[in-house]
């Protein structure tokens, strides 16, 4: 069973601190969703959370902020 999403805009960052990419969904951070690399985190995410097929994040932490599309769980 997975954990239901917290309404919010979905953004990743990279924590300089901590060296690894965190999922939030508004100001909220989600547990266990991240990662070492942005694309893992929004994999983790997609493990662990009931995310809807489409839902665009934002990654911070790059050059510029990129958007993707979050991937479809397996």
């Amino acid at each position: 069973m997975k954990l239901q999403l917290p309404k919010g805009k979905i953004t990743i960052r990279h924590r300089r601190m901590r060296n690894v990419y965190q999922c939030f969904a508004g100001n909220l951070y989600l547990l266990g969703a991240s990662a070492d690399y942005s694309d893992e985190a929004a994999q983790e995410l997609v493990n662990q959370y009931d995310v809807p097929e489409g839902t665009v994040a934002t990654i911070y932490g790059c050059k510029t902020p990129t958007e993707i599309t979050i991937p479809i769980s397996n």
